[in-house]
């Protein structure tokens, strides 16, 4: 459904808008949209985990997001292996990516926020280390969970999943 309308509505949409860009948060943009595009391509682990999904899906997710790189006026990766990845796989010329990091800046500290800090999460003890994941195969959350019971003894933390 996504792909549907990010292909067939979204260009229709942004025409009528008069958009002069437009960023794609999520590999693949719309490819008959006008004016400029950025695209973040956060990885290529649909290339590297064939359990994953079908063949199929792989080969229309491949195609997509391979347009989309080559259409895109600048590429926007979350690390230099990502960057590398592209590059190698997508044959995207290295000038046309760049990496932003996927990760707060200082400003952003508990005395940046409105709620006081024991209130961030609210029901768990201090410290706690938070970790962001979605449940799919390749986050490895088993392996966070496994690694955190190692030396959960010998830290005061919490670890927190979200």
């Amino acid at each position: 459904m996504r792909y549907a309308w990010e292909q067939g509505v979204l260009p229709l949409q942004l025409r009528r808008l008069g958009s002069e860009i437009v960023h794609s948060l999520g590999h693949v943009g719309p490819l008959a949209a006008s004016g400029r595009q950025v695209v973040t391509v956060h990885d290529l682990n649909f290339l590297g985990h064939r359990g994953r999904h079908s063949a199929f899906d792989r080969r229309a997710f491949g195609w997509f997001v391979q347009r989309t790189v080559m259409r895109a006026d600048k590429v926007i990766a979350v690390s230099e292996f990502s960057r590398s990845e592209i590059i190698r796989h997508m044959h995207v010329p290295a000038d046309k990516i760049t990496v932003v990091h996927q990760a707060g800046s200082d400003a952003f500290t508990s005395d940046s926020v409105d709620a006081p800090p024991s209130e961030l999460v609210p029901n768990v003890s201090r410290p706690y280390i938070l970790a962001f994941s979605a449940l799919s195969a390749h986050k490895n959350v088993n392996r966070l969970l496994a690694a955190f019971d190692r030396v959960s003894s010998a830290v005061p933390h919490t670890l927190v999943l979200v």
